[in-house]
């Protein structure tokens, strides 16, 4: 059933508590005053005046401005919540007009339209992912402007076209920020995480494109990752203690000393801070988990005995060295227990790994846990033969060196980089060395196999790559 505001003059909209159905309000010539907080299902607008000050509006699905004719929404002092706020269809010039002051928005996706001011605007992607998309042309034209942007609750945050945020753009801890094909986010203030400490990582939607930051200030950022982004404009962007992940040009990383954490208590979940101590032995004493500048480091204090398990819950990890120290010489059993691609584990390791020949790493038999080998710095691999279940390379110019046997039960994928494997034996199931540079500034991949034997089932080299070299006196053997 939908409920039709037609006609002239003005009219009076109290709900008394009762859920609408949707809310059409058509004609130019008509101003509806709202005088209870409201809950719909829709909110429609043709055309006419809607007004509400104080009073809240919630529309389960849609608020959306439609023309053809001329639209006012004014609103003061208030809380608007939809599922989609949608102003991309109407020209902003003749038909809609939006006047809000002191007023929140909380919407899911939001098309915010051209030329409009937004006091504040919280995207919460509690039903999904979250999109943000701009009613302009693809151009340097910023389509609208948003004092306030707090972006929450879901794993990835959609820009597409160009987006100015003057002052305070608030992420969600551990999420990722893309912006569409060469476009343009205007920060004129500044950039933070909320709800956590965990990194978030700032990308362009395409591995063939660039996203643009443009600030005109000095701007310092913490924790922020970036990928295949540009900086622009006459002030700086610096990131502490965020990672390179390729592709950047004008973005600072400025990154502190790698401290170390150790670990304590025995069992555990590697997501409880209680776990961890910034001394061997110590008192659990840590406010974050550990990120990417950080070695976590497993002891002959951590507390473990043969029966000791510790669980990575599925999730995305970074840490800088994971070290078992060899002073531990326990059966520890490590569960990473991502059962589905949804839930994976996913490790990130910014250093090295080194491991002992007595634990154990399970894998929730699925192969989509991994163990990914980030940054440009050295990565120097020391498992003593523990399964790793997939490892996977995707920076530029990583090195990657073997300090004893490699065992990767389900696939080794090395994108881009250098392996030298010291003479060690290497065993997996694919051992997949493609890559998706293109283009005449592609480095040459270096494998050194000198004195090693690779078992595998699927030995794959297929990638669009400037050249690749295999050196050394070794065997290949695949089933």
């Amino acid at each position: 059933m939908n409920l039709f505001f037609v006609g002239t003059g003005s009219r009076s909209l109290n709900s008394n508590d009762q859920r609408l159905p949707r809310v059409h309000i058509i004609d130019a010539n008509l101003v509806v005053n709202l005088s209870s907080d409201l809950l719909c299902y829709d909110l429609l607008m043709t055309g006419g005046e809607f007004n509400l000050s104080g009073y809240h509006l919630t529309a389960e699905n849609h608020i959306e401005f439609l023309g053809p004719d001329p639209v006012l929404f004014n609103a003061t002092n208030t809380m608007i919540q939809c599922r989609t706020w949608d102003a991309k269809f109407v020209d902003a010039a003749t038909l809609l007009t939006l006047q809000l002051t002191n007023t929140e928005i909380t919407s899911s996706e939001f098309y915010p339209g051209a030329d409009f001011e937004y006091p504040a605007v919280i995207l919460d992607g509690d039903l999904g992912n979250v999109s943000i998309k701009t009613g302009g042309a693809n151009d340097d034209n910023f389509d609208s402007d948003i004092a306030n942007l707090s972006l929450i609750n879901a794993t990835e945050f959609n820009l597409f076209r160009n987006l100015k945020v003057s002052n305070q753009l608030n992420i969600d801890a551990g999420s990722t920020f893309i912006l569409g094909t060469n476009d343009h986010l205007l920060l004129e203030n500044d950039l933070t995480i909320i709800n956590g400490c965990t990194a978030v990582t700032t990308e362009s939607y395409f591995s063939t494109s660039t996203a643009t930051i443009e600030t005109n200030h000095a701007l310092t950022v913490d924790r922020i990752n970036f990928r295949r982004t540009t900086h622009t404009g006459s002030g700086s962007l610096t990131t502490v203690n965020g990672i390179d992940f390729g592709g950047n040009t004008g973005i600072i990383f400025d990154n502190l000393a790698i401290s170390d954490l150790y670990w304590i208590g025995g069992s555990g979940d590697f997501n409880d801070i209680n776990h961890f101590s910034t001394s061997s032995g110590g008192p659990a004493n840590i406010s974050c988990l550990p990120d990417a500048f950080t070695n976590v480091i497993f002891d002959n204090q951590s507390g473990l005995s043969n029966t000791s398990v510790i669980e990575f819950p599925g999730g995305v990890y970074y840490i800088h060295d994971f070290h078992i120290d060899p002073s531990v010489n326990e059966t520890v059993q490590f569960n990473l227990l991502g059962a589905t691609s949804i839930d994976a584990v996913d490790i990130f390791v910014n250093g090295n790994i080194s491991l002992t020949s007595s634990v154990t790493m399970t894998y929730d038999n699925s192969p989509t846990n991994t163990w990914h080998l980030i940054s440009n710095e050295p990565h120097v691999l020391d498992t003593k033969g523990v399964d790793m279940n997939q490892i996977r390379n995707e920076e530029f110019e990583t090195f990657i060196e073997l300090a004893s046997d490699l065992l990767v039960s389900y696939r080794i994928e090395f994108e881009i980089g250098d392996l030298t494997t010291n003479g060690y034996n290497l065993t997996t199931d694919v051992f997949d060395i493609g890559g998706n540079c293109s283009g005449s500034n592609c480095p040459t991949k270096n494998y050194d196999f000198d004195g090693s034997l690779i078992l595998c089932n699927l030995f794959e080299a297929s990638f669009n790559y400037g050249s690749l070299l295999i050196s050394g006196d070794y065997k290949i053997k695949c089933a």
